[in-house]
């Protein structure tokens, strides 16, 4: 009579350790998945970074471009505006 009870128990037992072993291999693949969603979402951030980081290296070539551009008018008007005065001075000097 004993016999019986021992093996619902042994089965028992042996279906609670597989129940265990799909629960900790659903567990495992549940972390998996987890990590590779936290690694697409981290590659996705880093491309991101990326581009508005080239994004702002273009604007601040840009910047730079127009503050050349710049320099290079006001240093022709100054070259031309030294060459007025320059003769000028000639006109006065070949006046007096």
């Amino acid at each position: 009579a004993r016999l019986p009870q021992v093996l619902k128990r042994a089965a028992k037992d042996k279906s609670r350790e597989e129940k265990t072993g799909l629960d900790e291999a659903a567990l495992s693949q549940r972390a998996e998945d987890s990590s590779k969603v936290f690694e697409s979402q981290k590659r996705k951030q880093e491309e991101h970074d990326r581009k508005q980081e080239q994004h702002k290296m273009k604007k601040d070539l840009h910047q730079w471009a127009v503050t050349f551009a710049e320099a290079k008018v006001y240093h022709q008007q100054t070259l031309t505006d030294s060459l007025k005065t320059l003769q000028d001075i000639a006109k006065l000097k070949a006046n007096s």
